[in-house]
């Protein structure tokens, strides 16, 4: 939204003007300890100016506050300099050249301040700031900088007012959060001729670091070191231009920063998610019946399992073979890698070609097979092997595709296959999507638009959410979810019995506010995008005292997006979880005694508890199911 002041000689008018300004530039939530103009304070403070200075020769101001951009004005009467900080949650910050290769890089900040001095702290972590304008020396002498910081730091000056004879002064790199001081060579300035500086700082650890100091030595005294303050600072005229110092140095990296997992996913032309199941009536009837019964491998799983022992548990999860599009691989060092051990496809041919074989018997040949989308093996070598096969048929004559969604089984002592009629699933099975959160605004708006695109794309009805939020004040969440298409949802706040974050907490309160125990539980989080067909993974991969279902997830490195993956494998971690409400209340749910305020092992636990209640783990790995690169949870370092 712009606002326009046409400005007169009127001292009432500026005023009004310098309340818009901060309004504009400051985002109030983000003051910090630092000696940031609060607005009533700066109101306070520059109304006293007013008696003492001249009103400034502006015409104009235009203002433009949407996501803190600022456009072009001209004020120089105000003694400030612009501080520009980088922090959304998704972006990795580290080296100064990350900051820069930013597309909101150099000038659309996730937050604006004035400043009047060059001292500050932050708690967050991976973030980039960029400080400039004008500085003005009382006294023509050799002047040196003395950076006192955390991070990487670079201090860019100019010979005069203008920023296209900006040079670097000083340069600082480190990456541990220890403050590090560095001192400029001297610089001759002239007294009171205005420079043009500008300062730019990322960090990756918490509770970043900075000081900017400066003395004089004028060939009779020296000066000692003192803090750069609104005495010598002016806001320059021009925000926008271009720099050396906004130009990326970084020519080659390291061997280490440049390893990549390149993921190639199979090409597929069909969402078989949309495509409605064949009629249950032909699909029921084909091959002889029989049941699932308990595997005789999760006997091995009885003793107990401690967090750290998730290595244990993996190796001890029986994987499945994979035949079709789910079987994605990585290229990582010229070694290829798959993420599940492959199918034979003459076995594949031979389970989809005796199951089409009865399929045609029943139908009278009325059926078309279409596309074999993904045959899965899993075996038990004690009782036999599980398939589940995934196609896509038509009637002959029509146009409409149909997915036969099936569980097969086959007995070690017969090669005939047979039906598993206690694994037959619908479309239509209720989900309740649950989430933890405490202060991660910006993460739950990208949760909501995320499944708020599933809903507009599958029109599914068939699913809700479930939030505990302990004591959140970055965001509304009522507000968020009540504006999304998303009516289905249920709040639960928990943050004034908890003050402190306890997701096993949490998750048990969410689950008890289930109100139906046939539905399936679906633990989630945040960090993590949502794809189309997660939905239909969790129901057909969850069965009522049979299976739950807990996929292996791609933890994304800095820079990489879902679009462009990088990263490795999560093979140890289950925080993705999908069960039936009645089955997650038979093994008790979450031990939150003995994983209480600590972060990390209560998957473990949990699967482990599931394991000895006789139900089996569907290990899967999803090939777009990705856990976005983020900074440290607060709640991690109480």
């Amino acid at each position: 939204m712009k606002i326009k002041f046409t400005l007169h000689i009127s001292k009432t008018i500026f005023t009004l003007i310098l309340i818009v300004q901060i309004i504009a530039l400051c985002t109030i939530d983000d003051y910090k300890p630092y000696q940031l103009y609060k607005l009533t304070g700066y109101i306070k403070n520059i109304s006293a100016k007013i008696s003492q200075s001249k009103l400034p020769e502006v015409s104009s101001i235009n203002l433009t506050c949407k996501l803190h951009r600022l456009k072009y004005y001209n004020v120089t009467d105000n003694r400030f300099l612009y501080r520009y900080q980088w922090k959304n949650l998704r972006d990795c910050i580290s080296q100064i050249d990350d900051m820069r290769q930013l597309s909101s890089f150099p000038n659309s900040p996730t937050s604006c301040q004035l400043i009047d001095q060059t001292r500050w702290s932050d708690t967050i972590e991976f973030y980039g700031e960029r400080i400039f304008g004008l500085i003005r020396p009382v006294k023509t002498a050799y002047y040196q900088f003395n950076i006192i910081t955390t991070g990487n730091a670079e201090l860019w000056l100019s010979q005069n007012q203008y920023p296209t004879s900006l040079r670097r002064i000083v340069i600082m790199t480190h990456q541990d959060s220890s403050r590090r001081r560095i001192i400029s060579d001297p610089i001759a300035l002239h007294g009171n001729q205005s420079y043009f500086i500008e300062f730019l700082h990322t960090n990756i650890a918490m509770r970043g670091y900075v000081a900017i100091e400066w003395r004089y030595f004028d060939g009779l005294k020296r000066s000692t070191f003192e803090m750069l303050d609104g005495r010598y600072f002016q806001l320059p005229s021009r925000i926008f231009y271009k720099s050396r110092s906004h130009q990326i140095y970084r020519m080659t990296i390291s061997h280490q920063e440049i390893r990549k997992l390149n993921i190639t996913i199979p090409n597929n032309n069909y969402t078989t998610y949309t495509q409605p199941l064949l009629n249950v009536t032909i699909s029921d009837n084909l091959l002889p019946k029989c049941s699932y019964k308990v595997p005789s491998y999760i006997s091995h799983h009885r003793k107990p399992v401690k967090d750290w022992e998730g290595d244990y548990l993996a190796r001890g999860i029986v994987r499945h073979r994979f035949y079709g599009r789910l079987d994605f691989i990585s290229l990582n060092n010229d070694q290829i890698q798959r993420c599940s051990p492959r199918l034979d496809k003459m076995k594949a041919v031979r389970i989809v070609s005796q199951y089409m074989k009865a399929l045609d018997r029943a139908t009278n040949q009325s059926i078309q097979l279409i596309k074999t989308i993904s045959v899965e093996e899993k075996t038990d070598d004690n009782r036999g092997k599980r398939y589940y096969i995934e196609l896509l048929v038509k009637y002959r004559h029509t146009r409409q595709l149909w997915r036969i969604s099936d569980y097969l089984y086959q007995p070690s002592y017969q090669s005939q296959l047979c039906q598993l009629m206690d694994m037959k699933w619908n479309q239509h099975i209720y989900v309740n999507i649950v989430i933890v959160v405490q202060q991660q605004g910006q993460w739950i708006k990208y949760f909501i638009d995320q499944v708020s695109r599933y809903y507009y794309q599958s029109r599914d009805e068939h699913f809700g959410i479930i939030v505990v939020d302990f004591g959140s004040t970055d965001i509304n969440i009522y507000n968020e979810l009540h504006r999304s298409p998303l009516k289905n949802f249920k709040i639960i706040q928990l943050g004034t019995q908890y003050p402190r974050f306890i997701k096993t907490i949490g998750l048990n309160r969410a689950v008890k506010a289930v109100d139906n125990p046939n539905s399936i539980i679906l633990i989630f989080d945040l960090h993590f995008n949502f794809p189309m067909d997660i939905l239909d993974n969790a129901r057909k991969r969850s069965f009522k005292g049979k299976t739950a279902y807990t996929p292996i997830i791609l933890r994304l490195n800095c820079y990489a997006t879902p679009w462009n993956p990088n990263g490795f494998r999560e093979i140890f971690g289950y925080g993705i979880l999908a069960m039936y409400k009645s089955d997650f209340l038979r093994t008790g749910g979450y031990d939150s005694v003995n994983y209480r305020e600590q972060w990390g092992g209560e998957d473990v636990q949990m699967i482990n508890s599931i394991f000895s209640h006789n139900i089996d783990i569907e290990r899967v790995c999803h090939p777009t199911l990705y856990h976005h690169y983020h900074r440290s949870l607060p709640w991690k370092f109480l």
